[in-house]
């Protein structure tokens, strides 16, 4: 939380060998341009601490950080909880950047919806218990999952 968005960039580029080690390197001057690519809404944030950013934020952060790792997959956690609506819709987009970079995904989430729509292949699991795999646009169709959503 005390890190900077940048100082936060630069660590991920530090730990893959593509910056100086040593160097402090806090603006966004000396952070690649490819970091901002997923998400540029970060590049006007690049001095604000970690701590002071929106939940949002924190979160575009974290896939940035990844990314700048060149993750050949990703693993996501719950990345759309608690996120407004316009957010959701944002972090769609990157994913879809980040499938078409040829990195596999793997998304854990409990909005079947969100998942359905980034999603190659899906699995339900309700209970501990996969109640359905395959494909997500099957997913709405089956009476198994239907049950489990309305609970």
């Amino acid at each position: 939380p005390e890190l900077t968005v940048a100082e936060n960039l630069k660590i991920s580029e530090w730990l893959t060998g593509k910056s100086r080690r040593g160097t402090k390197q806090t603006s966004h001057e000396d952070t690649d341009g490819e970091d901002f690519d997923l998400f540029p809404e970060l590049q006007g944030l690049t001095l604000r601490r970690g701590l002071y950013l929106s939940g949002g934020e924190k979160k575009m952060l974290a896939i940035a950080r990844a990314m700048a790792l060149g993750p050949s997959i990703l693993l996501l956690d719950e990345a759309l909880e608690g996120l407004a609506p316009v957010v959701v819709s944002r972090f769609n987009e990157a994913l879809r950047k980040i499938k078409g970079m040829g990195i596999s995904l793997l998304i854990a989430e409990s909005n079947l919806m969100t998942a359905s729509k980034a999603a190659d292949r899906l699995y339900a699991i309700d209970r501990g218990e996969i109640i359905f795999q395959g494909d997500p646009k099957e997913v709405f169709e089956n009476e198994d999952v239907m049950k489990a959503i309305r609970g």
